[in-house]
């Protein structure tokens, strides 16, 4: 409860708190634990003198002569014997009062708020988990864009995860002209715990609930959980890699020591000591960390951390995998559409460990115009990513030839897409003539030009007559160029 009422309360670890007393209370509430609760109590009675209550003694009843008696009440003795009597008149009461107690103070609202909050964090398991964002943001009518959410998660995932140790510096990663949605829920998670803990301090909270959470808090001492919890890991190879994992045990609020073993084909074995290889090997840190000075192509696989408190164990599996870029699997497709519509360019990268980032080029250039969505394409255990180019309301502008660029992070190389032809069509406007040709005069044997601007869509072509009577292109003495907005005079003879 000290946790629960501190000025810098963690929310992630309030809602594992909370889920675990609930557990608790509701794995207790059994005719198994009323029974041994009762024989403890009758063996306390029993070791301090204390007289155990007695039934109220039997009441005969009186004979009423000629009345034939159907029922009667009050008289006979208790149908509950005294181990149903605590059962169901003390202990049962009690839990199911705590329980309701819990399911009041966390409410299904401040539940799905907390569970909000929690994906906000970027040590939480459902960090930027989009259902529960979206509860959050609902509450707090903020228009949440999947898309922002989407392409935050692969940009962070780029990052040092020890330089986003908190929701403060997800914040300041996240750039407010690309993260709008993002950056507002992330302000409203920074903001509710310190109004929580000013508002709703101790002085709310019933004491009778403070001293049954402390009371029952022992039950629990055998709840284990990660609070690092190890995470799939990348890494190239002769250069060091860390996995990372930490167990705590909540009742006696104190970190375990954890043990690492290689797991192949399901079956555990040692790790590789680095006095067996110069250089290399496996290395396990005092705070539980497991640290390879030199990545070899033999230590990837899986691994497993894994903790014990008396009976109860916790674990959990990884994969070391060597860094790499695939051939980009889909390229852009050449497209040709009106000026006004909508244009989705798609490109799928290859497989890419981490996971790959892509960027679009135009004739070359940087696409900074429209919305760029990336994610994991397909499913299970695919390592592409699916990239879409949205060009919304396209101009003519915006055609041209159009690159899909994959990169990976961490190997600092690029695979570039099959290039793609955007074509944009303008919409069919009325002639106009901008600018006419006007009379020249020109010295004898020099060449001579003409104009005639014309604008409309399509491109109009412009025909010359001299005397009513029409002039064709490249003859010996004339030449016309732009659609025949440009007529040349190779000689003034004419």
């Amino acid at each position: 409860m000290r946790f629960l009422q501190g000025t810098s309360i963690d929310l992630a670890r309030a809602v594992q708190f909370k889920s675990a007393i609930h557990d608790t209370l509701v794995s207790q509430r059994t005719e198994q634990v009323a029974e041994e609760l009762y024989e403890v109590t009758k063996q306390l009675c029993s070791d301090h003198n204390l007289p155990e209550p007695s039934p109220a003694p039997r009441r005969k009843q009186r004979r009423m002569d000629d009345f034939v008696v159907e029922a009667s009440t009050g008289s006979g003795s208790d149908l509950l014997n005294d181990s149903e009597c605590l059962k169901q008149g003390l202990f049962f009461p009690c839990i199911d009062r705590m329980i309701n107690e819990l399911g009041h103070r966390f409410s299904t609202v401040a539940g799905e708020l907390m569970d909000g909050i929690q994906a906000c964090h970027p040590a939480s398991k459902s960090f930027l988990g989009l259902h529960s964002l979206k509860k959050l943001a609902t509450h707090y009518h903020i228009q949440l864009v999947p898309e922002e959410v989407l392409v935050a998660k692969s940009f962070l995932s780029r990052k040092d995860p020890d330089s986003i140790p908190d929701i403060l510096s997800v914040f300041k990663l996240l750039d407010s002209m690309m993260y709008p949605s993002m950056r507002a829920i992330l302000q409203v998670a920074l903001t509710i715990p310190e109004l929580h803990c000013k508002m709703h301090g101790p002085a709310h909270v019933p004491l009778w609930v403070l001293s049954g959470l402390l009371n029952l808090w022992p039950l629990v001492r055998s709840q284990l959980v990660f609070s690092t919890k190890p995470q799939h890991a990348v890494g190239l190879l002769g250069a060091p890699l860390t996995l990372d994992c930490v167990v705590y045990e909540l009742g006696q609020q104190r970190a375990l020591l954890v043990l690492w073993e290689k797991s192949d084909d399901g079956a555990k074995s040692a790790l590789v000591p680095a006095a067996s290889d110069p250089g290399g090997g496996a290395i396990q840190l005092l705070n539980g960390s497991l640290f390879f000075p030199l990545l070899r192509k033999s230590y990837l696989g899986n691994y497993v951390c894994s903790a014990a408190a008396g009976a109860h164990r916790i674990n959990a599996t990884v994969r070391v995998e060597m860094a790499g870029l695939g051939r980009v699997f889909y390229s852009p497709r050449n497209q040709t559409v009106r000026e006004g519509e909508a244009v989705f360019l798609q490109c799928v990268s290859g497989e890419s460990s981490p996971a790959a980032f892509i960027s679009w080029l135009k004739d070359g250039e940087l696409v900074k115009r429209g919305k760029q969505i990336q994610g994991q394409y397909g499913g299970g255990h695919q390592k592409k990513t699916s990239g879409t180019l949205h060009l919304p309301n396209v101009t003519r502008d915006d055609g041209g030839v159009y690159d899909c660029v994959t990169s990976n992070p961490l190997l600092n190389v690029t695979r570039c897409s099959v290039a793609a032809t955007l074509t944009v069509l303008g919409a069919p406007t009325g002639l106009q003539i901008t600018q006419g040709p006007t009379s020249i005069t020109v010295a004898k044997g020099t060449e001579a030009v003409m104009r005639c601007i014309v604008k409309g869509y399509p491109v109009p072509m412009v025909q010359w007559f001299k005397d009513d009577c029409l002039l064709t292109n490249h003859t010996a003495s004339l030449r016309w160029q732009d659609n025949g907005q440009l007529l040349t005079f190779r000689s003034h003879t004419l």
